[in-house]
This record gives C-alpha cells, structure tokens and sequence, in this order.
C-alpha cells in the first residue's frame, strides 16, 4: 500500500567573502563556501588571509500554488484571514468615511481671519495666533476678546470672531490666526488681556498660548497661559492678564517638551495623528487613513513571509542577557525594506504635496492650501486682493512700501512637490494595498487553520505593541533630547498669514470696491462682562453639566467594564468542571474494596484504619481506575480514558512521601523503659531528607551510594518542581521520596509491589500523597488530582483528597478571538480606571481616601492588575508545563504550580466580580430610598465600629470557653478556629444542643443559655437600634442629600430637552 511521505526544506543562501582595504568593500574573489557547510555553520576556503564574514540571506517562505489549490476547497482553513481581512478593509471604509467628514470640519478651523472689531483708517497691521488646548471642552462657543498693551500705547478690544458661521474659530486643538489693525505702532509689547462673555452652550476655554506678530517689522512676542477661561474650570476666572514670555522662558525644559511631544503626537505619529491631525496640516486624514492600511497590510505581507523560517545558530550573538543571530538580523532588514521605504515615500508625497489651483474660489481654511480668505463683519468672505481696502491702506505708493517691508520679514517658504504628485501617492496606495492583500491572503490560505491564527494572533500583538508602545516611546525620548541637549524654543505653528505678501496681491489690491466691507466699531471694555449674580449662576449651571456628563460616562464605562469582567470570568468557568472532578472523586473514594481480604467486609478509603489498607486501595480501587481494567478486559484494547471517563491520564501517576526523623523528641525517665523509639510531629524544617538503601537501611562507608532515581532518594522540591502543600494536621513541602508508576499496568503493579514487599511505608511516614493529572479532551478541561493521607501522631490516618479541574487553554472554539478582544478590553479598562483614580488622587489628595467608594475603586484596580500579572504568569508556566510534559511524556509532569496559579486567578476573578457588583449600589445613589440606606451605614459607621469591637470581644470569650471545656469531646471544637465556626453556625440556627451538654450538662446549659442571651437578644438588638437611630437623623436632614437629587433632576431636565418631551 502507498504511502505519502512529505519532505520539509529549508533554504538558506551563503557566501564567503573577505574586506577588500583597495576597494573598500566586501569581496568574493579567492574565497568559496566549503564542503563542510551546514545549516548551523559556514565553511569558507580561502587562498588568502585577511578579515573575513560570511554572507547570510534568509529567503522568505515561498508560495506553493498547489498547496494553496488545495485548501482553498476547505473555507476554514483560511476563514480566519479572510475575516481579519473583511474587517480591516470594513474599518477602512467606515475610518474614510469618518475622515472624510473631519477634514471638511478641520476646511473651517484654518485660515486668516479679520476682527471685526478693525476700525476704518487703521493702517498697522498685527497678527494674533490663539493656540488652543486639546484637552476635553477646551474650545469655546463664546465671544473672546483680547487687547494688546505695549510700551508706546495700548490697543482698542479686538473681538476674535469669525462672522463666517460655517467656520469654527477657537475650536478644541486649533491655531486660530487673526488679523487686527490699529492706527500706529504699539511698540513692544509687556501683556495681553483676554476674556469672554461667557455665552453659548460650552463657554469654557483653555489657552495655552498666544502669539503675536508685528507685520511690519516682523517683531513676535509669545505669551505662554496653559489656562483655563471657565467659571467651571481651574479657579473659575474667564478675564486674565498674560505677561510676555522672555526667551528665557522659552528654553524652559517642560515648554519644549510639552511642545515637541504634542507635535509629534499629533502630527508625525501616524496613527494618532488620524484623530488628532493640525487642521492646517496639508497631510489630510483621508490620505493618513489609507497610509496606515497600507502600512498595515505591508507588515502583515512581510511578517507572513518570514514568519516561522528556521534561523540558524551559527551566528548566534550575545551581549550581556540579549541573545540574537545575524540571520535574524538579515530579517528584520529585509523585512523594514519591504514596508518602509514604499510606505516612507507615500507618506512624503501626501505630507509635502502642494494643492491643485482651483480657478472658482474656495472655501476659508482649504486644507490644501488654494485661495486663503479672510472674514468681515458682513458675512462677506475677503480674498486676498481685498486686503488692503479693508485695512484702509492709503496711497499705491505707502501701500507698495508696506508690503515690501512686510515681505521683507517674511521666513524663506519651504519647498514642495507639484501637486500633481498627489495622483502618483494615491496610485502607489492602490498598488501596495492590492499586492500587500493578494500576497497576505495568499500566505494565509497555505498556512491552514492553525498556523494561521498563531500568525495573526503574533501580527496583533506586534502591531499593537508598535503603535502605542514604539512609536510614542520614541516620541518622548526624540522630545527629550530635544528639550535637554538642544534647547530649541518652539518655533511658530501657524504661518496663514505669511501668504499675503506676493507681487500679485499688490497689484490686485486697487480692484477692490471700497463700498464692498463694512467695518464695525470696537465693542467697549470690557466686552459682555458678567455681574457677580450672573457667573454664580453661570458656574452652578456648569457644574450641574460637569457633573452630569461625569455621571453619564462613569455609568456608561463602568457597565461596559463590568460586563467584560463578567465575560472573562465566565469563559474560565465551566459547568462541567463539577462532574468531572465528582466523577474521579466518586471512582476513588466511593469505590469499596474488600478489607481484610476474603473477610467479606467493605469500606472506602475514606475509612482506612491502617497502612496495610493503603496498599489495599491502591491494588484494588486505585490502579485499576488509571489503567480502566473494565475496558481492557471488555474491548481487549488499551484504554484511553480511566474508569468513569473522567480524561486521560497526563504524563502517569507518583506516589510522594514525606518522612518524620527517628528519634527526636525526649522520653522521660519514668517511659524509657517502655517506650525505646520516639518521633516529634512531623515540620519542613525537621523532616527527613536523608538518602537510605532499601528498607530505610542507613548507609555504611563501604556501600556504594544508590541511584538519585530509586525510591529511597530524597528529591527537593526545586527538583520536583513543587511548592507547600497545606494540609489538615500540617503544611508539607513539595519534595519527598518518589515511587513513579509505570504507563504499563502489569508494571506498576510489579512497582507497587516491590514498595510493600520492603515496607516503603512504615512508621515514620508522615504524608503520602498520589499525584496525577487528567485531561478532558471533550470538555478541555485539567484535573489536577491529588489523595493525601496524613498519618496522625496517635497513630492514625486521615484522608485529604482535592480534585481542582481547571481550563487550561482558554482561547479555544467558536469565541476565542472574541476572548481575546475582551481581554484586551479589560487591560485597556484597567489602564483608564487607574489613570483616572491617579489623576483624581493627584487633585484631591488626602480627601481621596475619606470616600469609601474611593477605597473600593482601589481594591478593584489593585485587583485588576493582580488578576492581569496572573494572567501573563499562567501563560508563561502553563508553556513551562508543557514543555517538560513533551520533553518525558512517560513521567509524570507536575501541574501543581499551573493550577496553583490558576486557582489564585480564578479566586481573583472571583473577588473582582463580587466588589465590582456591589459598587453597582453607588449608581444607585440617586435612588432616594437607596441613598437613605447607604447614608444610614456610612452615618452609624463609627457606632457600629464600636460595637464590633464589644461584640467581638463577647463572641471570642464564648469561643476560648468553648474550646477549653469541649475541644477533648468533640471535633466541632478541637480547635479555636472551629470553635468560632461552631458558634456562628449557632446563631444561624444550625447547632445540636446535645454537644453543648455533654460532658459538664450544667456548665453546659448555662453557658448555652447564656450566649443565646447576650448574643440574640442583648447585642443583636443594639445592633438594630443603631441603625435605626442613624436613619432617624437622615430622615431628618435631606439637606445633606440635595445635591445629589438636583443633579439627577438636572440630567432628566436636560435629556428631556433633548428629545423634545
């Protein structure tokens, strides 16, 4: 019969070549690659000495057609590139759509603007750039005014407006420019002053600085604020007086960081740059969207084609704790130049293209630059030909003197391409993202299912680390070099204005009708001042909206979280976990076996009185449960599953024994005749760790030394790979002496065999615990098993079984990319909710912590972080663990410490659900019922401290006496700790009176009676008083709650506005 045998090549290309010193250069001649050449090292035969190196080309993976044929036919194979493909080539149209929209919003921000506040004769010509922040609700829809002071005189109020309402000045992010006149010059300028009237729906403004320019003598003065105009912002002033910033102050390190960083991230950052492009920027969005697909799809190409090629060790490089190869070296370079330098050269055409000139006229602020307007109080729109008779210039000849001074201060303009370019970037866009998605679906179709998804699982989490991670890494490391090497001030960013000095504006500005603009008078100082009265009501009303769009977008985001916590938490857990740890539990400890043999007596193991017992269960109940002797014997075939068909043993099953030191505690005198051996409790610090010869035979000097391997060798715990294990009587360390069990039956039999026949358990046993793991291949489910039976220090056993099953691989089946998204939700929620509690530490200080809210937002982020450190632990172990279970799948592979950490990340998990649940109350809080109730807890806090305190003391006092007269009697009170637990079951009901008779029935009774007592009926009803006398007080203050109703009675008002009911 034929068989199909499939062959992997890897190709690798090398030469050897020598530095030629005449030629400079690296040369072939007198150089071939040896006979000896293999994938791990060059042999190179030259017939001269000098310095040598060995070429080294890794190809990519080639493309097999056939293969690609071949799965094509089965959809899943590829289904998961094609559907990462849909949905990128989706979010692209849906972000052009979006950008599109934006970069006709972004036509309005831009342009030179007139006030309307320049008079008529006015001949000295400024320009003011107001940069604005990008910080939420920074723009404003208010009227600002500003008026210069200088050394020669001061201006008249200039009203910064734009009569043009299909623009947007002072809007969030903008560089405003505005042109104003004034009659003469005003000399050097010491201040400004700013205000607004505080009207329209969002009257809040953030300045972060102002620019002025002389025009004439080409003179600019900088007036760094970084403040807010706002009654509901910062100290609630709207009219400030800003000093001239000195030079000086423009060398300051956080002046040129902040600058330099911002412009970056905002510009150069191609990504970020989507959302917060300059609006005077000639690289629109729609042409940085299609960048960043094309750039996208260009990694995924170039990923795709050396992903998972061999790279050898022969030019393995290591520097310190890095470790790499030339040949991943000669990757990571010829994979850059398939991306970078196409990519680099569409970015720079788009980013330095002029704009095409239109014949009609354009509309103010052209992201592409075409006719720049100007506006006039009339609505009307000034080209640049109307310049000069709007700011009344007076004779061709003074007129021509100024602009030729003008031009005379103007910067050298910066050189750019023809804007028919423009068409060549777009068609290399078209070709690199039509080839980049032909090839990556390509690669994807022959990779098949798996590799693919490993592939784009890779793909994600290197794109993501590069954008916000490398790339603004090397933004704020290039700001800080800027900032403290070079100490460069910031230069100017907006140059609109810079436009108006060309040989044609001069020559057109005698067309203009003067006939055609209308001035307006400056407004009067200061412009729409608000009485006291009017800004208190200004800022309540600011505060209410504040408020309102907090509470809004602490509900919305808070939900949204916690249903993604709840998602992650669900998909770890599994209601078939349950019956799988039940069922192997039921196989082993309900499975009866016959004790003494042939006596016709049955008993669990749960039930063993002696050790003989042990080796009973294990013959009977415990070996044929692993090995499924009912199977073996029904279908005459190996078995895969173990009885029950709770999964398939992983690695096979050990036994583990830890042992107690002979002879280390002290006998007295009387008892030394009776009793010749004696052993302390078995402790870590004092169990046996010593290696014996068989039968637990000391060592003589002339024995030679056994095997680590043997059963009497004592392994560590690092050599186990175990950690403490808590058990009922002690806590035992995680090595021990080792009795492995074969994968064969009949051999683990004969093992087991040999361990009785030389008294492998004996007296000075102190745990021995069976180890073994399970797989659930029809759930995917871990059981991790352990059996452990304690040896008393009376002489008699105790069994401790625990059954943990636990979801190894949770990013498996239908959801698990949708897994993953929300995973990755989670850690960016995270990261906001810290940000956010840090920002609002920062503001509020020591008052932070005087919320108990706040105190719960803590725990949840501490949390949050806890569970997400966990998470990266597992996967860093869990990749451990199976690496030792593939290097010995015939020994048994300790899964002690995954499910440990799983366990702990479950619980975390757990924990987290629970408080984020209840902090669902506090957006209960305006609920006045709901209120009352958390107010009445936080008021009677301090009561009922006291309280606990008391109760405490009563309850503990119960607990000691208890303990004390009981603890001999009756397991309920063998210990302290089960005494208290004894006791609250008591108050809830659950409790047998006869235990609290026997053996003193009238101490008993009293001390009964007695707790029922003070517990029930005396502490229990203080306990309600306080409450009630707290809530009485509530009742009787609403005022203390006001606030709170009136913003919920606000936020209903306003949403009722907004619908119109």
């Amino acid at each position: 019969m034929a068989s199909h045998v499939v062959y992997n090549i890897s190709l690798q290309v090398v030469g050897c070549m020598y530095w030629d010193e005449v030629q400079e250069n690296w040369s072939t001649r007198g150089c071939r690659v040896g006979p000896n050449t293999s994938s791990s090292r060059t042999h190179c035969l030259c017939n001269h000495l000098t310095w040598f190196g060995s070429k080294i080309f890794v190809p990519p993976n080639t493309l097999d057609l056939s293969l690609i044929r071949a799965n094509i036919q089965d959809p899943a194979q590829y289904a998961a590139v094609v559907s990462v493909m849909c949905i990128i080539w989706g979010l692209y149209a849906i972000g052009v759509v979006w950008a599109r929209r934006q970069d006709k919003n972004d036509a309005l921000k831009v342009g030179v603007h007139f006030s309307p506040s320049n008079r008529p004769g006015s001949r000295y010509l400024y320009e003011i750039v107001v940069c604005v922040g990008t910080r939420r609700r920074a723009g404003t829809t208010a009227n600002v005014a500003i008026k210069l002071y200088g050394d020669q005189q001061d201006s008249q109020p200039f009203l910064l407006d734009d009569s043009n309402r299909n623009s947007t000045p002072l809007s969030r992010g903008s560089n405003n420019s505005f042109i104003v006149t004034t009659s003469e010059a005003l000399g050097q300028l010491s201040y400004i002053r700013v205000w607004h009237d505080n009207t329209g729906s969002n009257p809040a403004l953030f300045v972060k600085k102002v620019i002025v320019r002389d025009h004439v003598t080409g003179d600019t003065w900088h007036f760094l604020c970084n403040r807010w105009f706002a009654v509901d912002e910062g100290d609630g002033m709207i009219d400030r007086v800003v000093p001239m910033t000195s030079q000086e102050e423009l060398k300051h390190f956080k002046t040129i960081f902040m600058d330099k960083t911002k412009k970056d991230l905002t510009d150069s950052h191609l990504w970020f740059s989507i959302v917060w492009r300059p609006p005077d920027s000639n690289f629109t969005r729609v042409e940085r969207v299609s960048c960043c697909l094309s750039f996208l799809l260009c990694t995924m190409m170039a990923n795709a084609m050396w992903y998972e090629v061999p790279t050898g060790s022969n030019t393995q490089v290591d520097i310190g704790p890095v470790q790499f190869s030339w040949e991943q070296v000669s990757i990571g370079i010829m994979s850059s130049m398939v991306v970078f330098p196409i990519n680099l050269v569409i970015v720079q055409i788009f980013r330095n293209c002029k704009a095409k000139k239109n014949r009609g006229k354009r509309l103010l602020g052209s992201p592409k630059g075409g006719n720049r307007v100007c506006v006039t109080s009339n609505s009307k729109i000034l080209h640049h030909e109307d310049i000069d008779t709007h700011i009344s210039l007076p004779s061709d000849t003074s007129r021509t003197s100024f602009w030729s001074n003008k031009r005379s201060k103007n910067p050298k303009k910066i050189k750019s391409l023809p804007w028919w370019m423009t068409y060549i970037g777009w068609l290399l866009v078209t070709l690199t993202v039509l080839a980049s998605t032909v090839v990556t679906l390509m690669y994807g179709i022959q990779f098949g299912k798996h590799t693919s998804e490993k592939w784009l699982l890779s793909m994600f989490i290197s794109v993501t680390h590069d954008i916000f991670i490398s790339q603004p890494l090397k933004v704020i490391l290039l700001a800080l070099f800027f900032a403290y090497v070079l100490k460069k001030p910031p230069s100017d960013q907006n140059n609109n204005a810079n436009e108006l000095d060309s040989k044609e504006l001069l020559q057109q500005c005698n067309k203009r009708d003067t006939n055609d603009v209308i001035d307006v008078e400056a407004p009067s100082v200061p412009l729409g001042a608000l009485s006291n009265d009017a800004l208190e009501k200004a800022r309540d009303r600011n505060d209410k909206e504040r408020k309102m769009s907090v509470i809004l977008t602490d509900i919305g985001t808070y939900l949204t979280f916690l249903w993604v916590l709840l998602v992650i938490a669900h998909s770890r857990v599994d209601s078939a976990a349950y019956w799988q740890s039940r069922s192997i539990s039921d196989v082993l400890m309900k499975t009866t076996y016959e004790s003494p043999p042939e006596s016709g007596l049955t008993k669990t193991f749960q039930k063993i009185s002696n050790d003989s017992e042990i080796w009973l269960w294990t013959n009977h109940v415990l070996l044929p449960a692993l090995y499924n002797l009912d199977w073996y014997y029904y279908t005459k075939t190996a078995p895969k599953l173990v009885r029950g068909g709770a999964g398939l043993v992983v690695g096979f099953a050990r036994w583990r024994q830890l042992r107690k030191k002979k002879d280390t505690c002290l006998i007295t005198g009387v008892m030394r005749g009776v009793i010749h051996h004696c052993t302390d409790p078995y402790s870590m610090s004092t169990q046996d760790e010593t290696n014996y010869n068989s039968r637990w035979r000391p060592f003589n000097t002339s024995d030679v030394p056994p095997s680590p391997s043997t059963i009497w060798s004592f392994n560590s715990a690092s050599k186990l790979n175990g950690y403490p294990y808590f058990g009922e009587i002690s806590t035992y360390s995680g090595g021990g002496y080792i009795v492995p069990f074969s994968s064969i039956y009949y051999k683990a039999v004969k093992e087991i065999k040999h361990a009785r026949n030389n008294s492998w358990i004996d007296r000075y046993t102190a745990g021995l615990f069976t180890e073994f793991t399970l797989y659930n291949p029809y759930s995917n489910l871990f059981t991790a098993s352990t059996v452990l039976v304690e040896v008393l220090p009376t002489g008699g056993f105790h069994v401790r079984p625990e059954f943990f099953t636990f979801r190894l691989y949770s990013l498996v089946g239908d959801f698990h990319i949708f897994t993953l998204v929300c995973d990755v939700v989670f850690l960016l929620f995270t990261s906001y909710f810290t940000f956010r509690e840090l920002k609002k530490l920062y503001k509020d200080k020591c008052s932070y912590f005087r919320d108990y809210w706040n105190w719960a937002e803590i725990v949840i982020m501490v949390l949050a972080w806890i569970a997400v450190a966990d998470y990266f632990i597992c996967l860093g172990i869990r990749k451990w663990t199976l690496k030792l279970h593939q290097e010995n799948p015939n020994d048994y592979t300790n899964f002690q410490y995954i499910s440990a950490w799983q366990m702990s990340f479950e619980s975390i998990l757990g924990i987290l659900v629970f408080i984020s649940t209840i902090k669902f109350i506090k957006l209960l809080r305006f609920n006045k019922k709901m209120f009352l109730l958390a107010y009445t807890l936080s008021r009677s806090a301090k009561d009922l401290a006291h309280y606990g305190i008391m109760f405490l003391i009563v309850f503990l006092s119960f607990a000691q006496f208890y303990y004390l007269l009981l603890g001999s009697d009756y397991d309920s009170f063998s210990t302290f700790v089960k005494s208290i637990e004894k006791l609250i079951n008591v108050l809830l009901g659950r409790f047998s009176f006869e235990e609290f008779l026997i053996p003193f029935r009238i101490m008993g009774a009293f001390g009964f009676f007695l707790y029922m007592t003070l517990t029930n009926f005396l502490l229990l009803n203080m306990f309600i008083a306080i409450i009630v006398e707290s809530f009485t007080e509530v009742k009787l203050s609403p005022e203390l709650a006001r606030n709170e109703f009136e913003i919920m009675e606000f936020t209903v008002e306003r949403v009722r506005e907004v619908l119109g009911i």
